[in-house]
């Protein structure tokens, strides 16, 4: 409901001597008054068509049938409302102040007179209630999509391999290059798993498992899946060596070569992340291959003889030693050696 909006005229002060006039009457007025605002507020609250004839019944009696009741609009040309009215007690006294004021107030004390009613219109509008305000809708989550032969859940094409969550931040690098999309696609086609690991960066063919050092920093554990990732492919492709169908030498050499290819990997997605604007980090494998493809290329050699020495260039840290092993710290040139004799029975 508005504010009550109080006219401007101020009530008349009968002449002096003439106080006593019609009392009576308007006090008598006042009681049948309020009696027809307690009969006019139920009628009201019960049918809302009659607001507009109990605002025009007020009003007759509120102006002793002087004024023009006939459903005038509201104040302000508001034709969406009604004329409401409200009593209260006014005192004459109050229009008043300073001497005249000090000389009526042994008069007023005498004849108890109180004042008299005034009633003071505004417009009502039911419309004026707040509406009832309605809760927005709860967002509901749009369900993973999921890859129909394994379950597994699919981000943006790509199935992400078992072991790993779509919002991991390993799986949201590599999706940033072709690269790294394709190892975990293949990784899920062949139910390769991801676990975390205390002891080191591994693949275990026998589990079809690779385990990341959970020691690994957010930029390095990609490298690490391309890495293992790589292992992963030669068993399954058949290129890894067999260590009960080679001599000691061979077998090591060409675990070697596959650890160089692994590196390789880990050099070419580290390039590729930086082209897509993804952190990483960079290795001294990384810097040692990049000067000697840089070398390459600068003495007129094609692309595939700069990338071989490349290749030859991180080779060479692993036969000197400079590589060790994450699990037992060996050189590569021994880790080999010794898997090689323990394969012999």
């Amino acid at each position: 409901m508005s504010s009550p909006r109080r006219p401007g005229a101020r009530p008349v002060r009968s002449p002096a001597g003439a106080r006593d006039a019609g009392q009576g009457t308007l006090e008598y007025l006042g009681v049948v008054v309020l009696a027809v605002l307690l009969v006019a507020a139920l009628v009201l609250a019960v049918d809302p068509g009659a607001r507009a004839l109990a605002a025009r019944a007020v009003c007759q009696v509120a102006t002793l049938g002087q004024g023009d009741c006939q459903g005038d609009p509201a104040p302000d040309g508001d034709d969406d409302g009604f004329w409401c009215f409200l009593p209260w007690a006014c005192n004459d006294d109050e229009q008043d102040g300073g001497e005249e004021r000090e000389e009526e107030q042994q008069t007023d004390d005498d004849d108890g007179d109180d004042g008299f009613w005034c009633f003071l219109p505004w417009a009502c509008n039911e419309d004026d209630e707040e509406p009832e305000q309605t809760p927005p809708p709860t967002p509901t989550a749009t369900p993973q999509p999921t890859d129909p032969a394994n379950g597994l859940p699919v981000v943006d094409g790509v199935t992400i391999p078992d072991g790993l969550a779509p919002d991991d931040q390993v799986v949201l690098d590599l999706l940033t290059t072709q690269q790294g999309r394709e190892a975990l696609q293949w990784l899920a086609d062949q139910g390769i798993k991801i676990l975390d690991s205390f002891n080191g960066t591994y693949w275990t063919e026998s589990y079809q498992e690779i385990s990341i050092d959970t020691g690994l920093t957010s930029t390095q554990q990609p490298r690490s899946v391309i890495h293992e990732a790589r292992h992963a492919r030669e068993d399954a492709e058949g290129t890894s060596p067999d260590r009960t169908a080679t001599t000691r030498d061979e077998y090591v050499q060409r675990m070697i070569d596959e650890e160089t290819r692994a590196v390789v990997d880990e050099i070419t997605l580290s390039r590729a992340l930086q082209d897509a604007g993804t952190p990483t980090s960079t290795e001294q494998a990384d810097i040692n291959y990049w000067k000697a493809y840089d070398a390459a290329v600068a003495a007129g050699q094609d692309e595939q003889a700069a990338q071989a020495a490349g290749s030859a260039a991180v080779r060479e840290m692993f036969t000197s030693g400079w590589f060790r092993t994450s699990t037992t710290k060996q050189p590569y040139v021994e880790y080999y050696g010794e898997q090689w004799d323990k394969g012999q029975g």
